[in-house]
């Protein structure tokens, strides 16, 4: 394979044009056309708008042309295409005397064409948006000898923001998609997501057909998986599958995922088909995902000879059968979450990781087909390596692996850089990385690139293949490991390399810009630091400190947006949710009273508040001792423990952490008068809060997360009130709550049975305002009642509730 970037690169440091060039602009004089039918327009409007950019010269697109110098696009005519196998989107750059041919063999490989031909000129789109964006001045664009076959060797290859999107504008996921076409992310479309529920719906089959839905406790359950094993949902599950690839021609394959949670059927025939240690239970079903998709597209054959079907190897079915074989048309995606991301999966170094790949070479053992359904970046505070990333995908390009999707759970400012070189990796897996980190320091950062490279190269090296494994850090504690790694040495150097590269742009505005980035992101880390060894006692430091800590962390979130505009912004929420509590502290929550004094304060009889992830809960004291009880509800086979922290008055400050099944208690004597705040971290379990005090609120400022069940929640709507709103959310598949809004004589005001994020409006009623009103969280009519997330109200209502509207309080 000739490699179009060298022959390119010869040519244009050779001015003048050589006299067997083909010139397409002369000293910004346009000397050639570009051809272009419809479907490529979108091809030969970015070739057209580059090269002005380049040379001034405005390339004219014209349908057709007999002669001249000539960019033809697309449409290769059997003499030019030569039998080539492209694939769906390979391409071809190929000169052949006055024409230069940019094609593929269907629009999407055109366009690679065009954008592998503008990288060999030197244009480049490091980050997304134009700060990023590099072109090379060139009023002379002349070309030599060229031609380039090339496939990907990856034929599916997208990353794509999911929790890490929340907040992003239009404009910057607008950015972020361009970023990642130009950069040759996506390739054959693929259909893999959970979809037992686009299969057959609860809604509409449950009634008809409840036994295809899964058995579980002697019962049919309307949110359990399928029946697989049910005659009848095989044979719809196939009806569904044909409907689909009719309506959708160009799609290779069909999802047979099951939905986002591990309650799986317990019927004799769904039994008999797992291994003996796993029936029963809600783990090792990998064997009867398999038997299912092998029959589906076996009947499947029959009408659409070629066509795929494709799961994850995923939540309670990562185990994979030793005994059956996959059909050649499954395509089996691993998903290794909750592996090492310091290492690749491979690595003998990462007892995690060696889990994981036993479970991916069993897989790779008895399937013709593989996929990786991977997730990044999963820390705001570091990125994964491009060394490790390139690493692993190197392994299972080599055990089977063709496709590559990966969900991005958060970010991190060199994380640009690590998915611009993943991006030509998983074109080609062979590219020389070094290379790729020269060519992205030097294009994005000239003059500036030797401090900038010593910054990427240290943050880099400080926690690629350890010390130790870092795990999916879904709560604080979790992160202590980049204490060790983001050390006071590694920030003081890191930040003095960032102050060289910005005098070395000064002057130059865009490069100021793009080392602005950096400054900003490298700003949050060491906020993040200080924050984070304060909440996790690794270095000294009162209440007010912490408090003092968080509100720097948050100013720094501010610079990122200020700075960083398309940084995916809700790095606050995944990662570090407890800073709002204390920056809450520092700016001051003393103005606090009791709503309701008269009212009555009894707690119900029945089970407390679960709250899931991090909440923050008050207790206004009025002197007298109070006693503090943390409880722990498990979620699943999850481990963790409820954290807890009590700060208050006087530079109280208490923490500890209850296990699963336990309880926590703790005793204020002698109690100050004033504010008390109660910090838990649930991590992937929930936990629950209750006190002798009288006055004990919850706070949904930042929206409360519930989980299993749920007293009555009073809340105040304050005199003169005339509408508010509560919004709250069930996002997981085949999760839904009945939520109900009631003033204080009783009457319902609002209600819905809530599937995905709903907003409630209320319209309060005459004499209603200035009262305790409720809300009440049941099971709805179809799903299940377990995860309520981000329960909040609109900016009329205080953000506080409690289990009696004698314990309420209120404030600015």
């Amino acid at each position: 394979m000739i490699r179009a970037a060298t022959l390119m690169t010869l040519a244009l440091l050779a001015p003048p044009a050589l006299a067997d060039d083909l010139v397409l602009i002369d000293a910004g004089q346009p000397q050639a056309v570009i051809v272009a039918a419809e479907q490529d327009a979108t091809a030969a409007a970015e070739l057209q708008t580059y090269l002005a950019k380049m040379s001034g010269a405005d390339l004219p697109v014209v349908e057709s042309s007999e002669g001249g110098a000539r960019v033809v696009l697309g449409g290769l005519a059997a003499e030019t295409l030569g039998g080539l196998d492209l694939g769906f989107d390979g391409y071809v750059i190929r000169r052949e005397g006055d024409v230069l041919h940019l094609a593929g063999a269907t629009p999407t490989g055109t366009l690679n064409a065009v954008y592998r031909f503008l990288d060999g000129l030197g244009v480049r789109w490091y980050i997304p948006g134009e700060v990023g964006e590099v072109v090379p001045e060139r009023a002379t664009i002349a070309i030599g000898d060229l031609d380039e076959v090339s496939r990907p060797d990856f034929l599916h290859r997208m990353i794509w923001p999911s929790l890490a999107g929340r907040g992003m504008s239009e404009q910057d996921r607008a950015a972020w998609n361009q970023w990642a076409r130009r950069n040759l992310y996506g390739g054959v479309p693929v259909h893999v997501g959970h979809n037992f529920r686009g299969i057959a719906s609860a809604e509409e089959y449950f009634e008809q057909h409840p036994d295809w839905f899964a058995l579980r406790n002697g019962e049919r359950d309307r949110g359990g998986q399928l029946c697989t094993s049910n005659p009848e949902v095989i044979e719809h599950t196939v009806k569904i599958a044909r409907q689909w690839f009719d309506e959708n021609p160009a799609q290779t394959m069909f999802s047979l995922s099951p939905d986002d949670h591990a309650r799986f059927c317990h019927c004799p025939s769904c039994e008999a088909l797992d291994p003996p240690e796993y029936r029963g239970r809600d783990t090792g079903k990998g064997r009867r995902l398999l038997v299912f998709a092998n029959e589906v597209a076996r009947r499947l054959q029959e009408t659409h000879p070629g066509k795929n079907v494709a799961f994850y190897a995923y939540w309670g079915a990562v185990e994979a059968p030793g005994d059956i074989e996959a059909h050649p048309n499954v395509i089996v995606f691993f998903t290794p979450i909750g592996m090492g991301f310091n290492y690749p999966l491979q690595d003998p170094r990462s007892p995690t990781n060696r889990r994981h790949d036993d479970w991916y070479i069993g897989w790779d053992n008895v399937a013709h087909q593989m996929g990786i359904r991977h997730y990044y970046n999963f820390s705001s505070v570091l990125w994964i390596p491009w060394r490790v990333l390139t690493d692993e995908l190197r392994y299972e390009h080599e055990r089977d692996a063709k496709y590559m999707n990966a969900e991005l759970w958060s970010d991190a400012e060199g994380s640009a850089l690590s998915y611009w070189i993943l991006a030509r990796v998983l074109w080609d897996v062979d590219a020389d990385i070094d290379a790729l980190f020269d060519d992205y320091v030097t294009g994005l950062y000239g003059p500036a690139a030797e401090p900038m490279r010593r910054y990427y190269a240290r943050l880099t090296d400080a926690w690629s293949y350890g010390p130790g494994e870092l795990l999916w850090p879904r709560s604080l504690g979790r992160q202590r490991p980049f204490l060790a790694m983001l050390t006071p040495e590694v920030l003081s150097a890191s930040h003095a390399d960032l102050r060289e590269a910005r005098a070395l742009a000064r002057g130059n505005d865009t490069l100021t810009a793009r080392i602005r980035i950096s400054q900003a992101w490298l700003s949050y880390m060491s906020a993040w630091r200080r924050f984070a060894a304060l909440q996790l006692h690794a270095e000294e430091g009162t209440v007010a400190d912490q408090a003092r800590a968080a509100a720097r962390l948050l100013d720094s979130i501010e610079l990122i947006r200020r700075y960083a505009p398309g940084a995916m912004p809700e790095i606050e929420h995944i990662l570090v949710p407890s800073a709002r509590k204390f920056a809450w502290m520092a700016e001051g929550a003393d103005e606090l009273e009791p709503a309701f004094p008269d009212a009555p304060a009894q707690s119900p009889d029945e089970p407390p508040t679960l709250f899931r992830g991090a909440s923050r809960h008050l207790i206004l004291s009025t002197g007298e001792p109070f006693e503090v009880t943390i409880g722990h509800r498990q979620v699943g086979s999850s481990a963790d423990p409820v954290r807890w922290q009590v700060m208050g008055p006087g530079e109280t400050e208490i923490t500890g952490e209850v296990a699963v099944g336990e309880e926590g208690h703790v005793t204020i004597d002698p109690a100050v008068e004033g504010i008390y705040v109660i910090a838990l971290q649930g991590g992937s379990n929930a936990g629950s809060i209750e006190s002798s005090a009288r006055y004990l609120v919850h706070d949904a400022s930042n929206g409360l997360g519930i989980v299993y069940q749920a007293r009555p929640l009073y809340f105040t709507v304050p005199p003169g009130v005339a509408r508010f709103s509560m919004s709250l959310g069930c996002s997981s598949v085949g999760e839904s709550v009945h939520a109900a809004l009631i003033d204080p004589e009783g009457a319902v005001v609002a209600e819905q049975d809530v599937h995905g994020a709903v907003t409630l409006e209320v319209e309060v009623p005459e004499g209603m305002s200035g009262r305790a009103w409720r809300v009440e969280l049941s099971q709805a009519a179809e799903g299940v009642y377990e995860d309520v997330e981000r329960l909040r109200f609109s900016d009329q209502i205080p953000p506080f509730v409690a289990d009696a509207p004698g314990r309420l309080v209120v404030g600015d």
